[in-house]
Parts: structure tokens; C-alpha cells; sequence
């Protein structure tokens, strides 16, 4: 693994497991002559990519730059490391990088993050998560985490939540009922 800090538009370019990552480009070295003619990347911008570049990135290396404490990294860290990344990351105070850990680490982070202080990351747990973490969620505090609840959950979670108190949940779960409903009619 490697980072080049501020490197193209004021983002760090990070390098892991073969793939290049700036911003919200996320790509190989195949897929890289496209993406350099769109943003109109330098040669010399490219040549210190190639530079550093390599295919693969030891464990070692990657936990090496969990404690620089750099969120875009810590975050693409938590997507493109293992668990063991992950089982570090899962506390940091960086949302982005929690949120990140929510959706590719697995049920045990999730049973950590389920409680988080922040509502978006619940709401990612509500999704990637399983039916237990939203039998605790289905009665968060934020709408926007039981409508969650109501897309990835259960009939069970859909059968309370079209009885919440906000018009907005108990409406998406209507729709959620009603379209089971109907899909369980054409089936017959």
C-alpha cells in the first residue's frame, strides 16, 4: 500500500491491492487511460503514481497507515482491507470511516456499530446488516434509519413499522406490504 498525500485536485491518490484510488475514482491500471483522458491528468502526475505503484499490499503495510489518522484513507482502508483492518478502524472517530466498516466488515463490527451515535451509520447497518441488528434498529430514534428498517428488513419489521408514528416510515412501509401483497397474488 501506498498514499501520495494531496496529490491530484487536493485528494490523496492511495494505492492497495492493485487499485488506484483518488477521490471518487476507484480503478486499475487497465481501466486507468480512460479515466486520466476524463480528468485530464498530467504525465507527470501519472509517472508518480507509477512510481510507487504495486500490485499488492501486505498487512503490515496497510495497518501502517491506519494511525496516520487521514479519514480518506482510514475509509478506503476499511473497504479494500480485511477484517483485521477493520477490527482497528471499527472504533475510529471519523463517521465516513465507520460507515465504511458498517457496509464491508461483518456481523461482529455491525454488533459494535449497531448503537453508533451517528444515524448514518446505523442506517448502513439497517441495510448490510442482519435481522437482529434491525430488530434493535426498528425503533431508532431517526426516521431515516426505520425506513431503512422497512426496505431491508422483514414482514415482521414492515407489520410494526406501518403503525410509526411518522407518516413518512409508516407510508414506505404501506408501499413495502402492498407491493409483497400484490407480488403473493400474481404468484397464485
Amino acid at each position: 500500500m501506498k498514499v501520495l498525500p494531496n496529490h491530484f485536485n487536493f485528494n490523496p491518490t492511495i494505492i492497495i491491492h492493485g487499485r488506484i484510488i483518488n477521490g471518487c475514482q476507484d480503478f486499475t491500471l487497465e481501466e486507468a487511460p480512460a479515466i486520466l483522458k476524463k480528468y485530464n491528468v498530467s504525465d507527470s502526475v501519472w509517472q508518480e503514481v507509477l512510481d510507487v505503484y504495486s500490485p499488492t499490499s501486505t498487512d503490515e503495510e496497510i495497518t501502517s497507515f491506519i494511525n496516520v489518522g487521514d479519514w480518506e484513507v482510514c475509509s478506503v482502508i476499511a473497504k479494500h482491507g480485511s477484517d483485521i483492518h477493520r477490527d482497528i478502524l471499527v472504533n475510529n472517530r471519523g463517521v465516513f470511516v465507520r460507515v465504511a466498516v458498517a457496509q464491508y466488515g461483518n456481523d461482529d463490527h455491525r454488533d459494535i456499530l449497531v448503537n453508533d451515535t451517528r444515524a448514518k451509520v446505523r442506517e448502513v447497518i439497517a441495510k448490510y446488516g442482519n435481522d437482529s441488528h434491525r430488530d434493535i434498529l426498528i425503533t431508532d430514534e431517526d426516521k431515516h434509519v426505520r425506513v431503512m428498517v422497512v426496505r431491508y428488513g422483514n414482514d415482521n419489521h414492515r407489520r410494526i413499522l406501518i403503525n410509526d408514528t411518522d407518516p413518512y416510515v409508516s407510508g414506505i412501509a404501506a408501499i413495502y406490504i402492498n407491493y409483497e401483497y400484490i407480488n403473493n397474488l400474481k404468484e397464485k
